[in-house]
């Protein structure tokens, strides 16, 4: 093999690859980042939901006891009752279309 093979075939084709295996890491290290950042937003957007519902069972609760100890009659408790309901649903509505728009400025 001519030294001058090697000036002009082997060397350039080493540096090929080390550009190219340097490329892939850096690809693979940046959806990696992308992923947990995901991952991250994921389990706020879990927190977030166990903790309004946590805050809807309470409620719930209050009201039941509320109804039990005959502070409330039987048509105001189920009034509170569906006003508590439909709260947790315009919340959940509301996280929904949040979710959406965030993934739809995302991509």
């Amino acid at each position: 093999m001519n030294p001058l093979d090697f000036n002009l075939i082997v060397l350039p084709l080493g540096l090929m690859v080390f550009l190219l295996a340097g490329a892939l890491i850096l690809i693979v290290k940046k959806e990696e980042g992308a992923n947990k950042r995901k991952i991250r937003r994921m389990e706020a957007i879990i927190k977030e939901k166990t903790k309004q519902c946590e805050v809807t069972e309470k409620q719930l609760e209050e009201l039941y006891m509320a109804y039990r100890n005959k502070s409330l009659d039987k048509d105001a408790y189920e009034r509170l009752k569906k006003l508590v309901n439909m709260n947790a649903k315009k919340y959940e509505e509301t996280a929904i279309d949040l979710r959406q728009l965030w993934e739809g400025m995302s991509n």
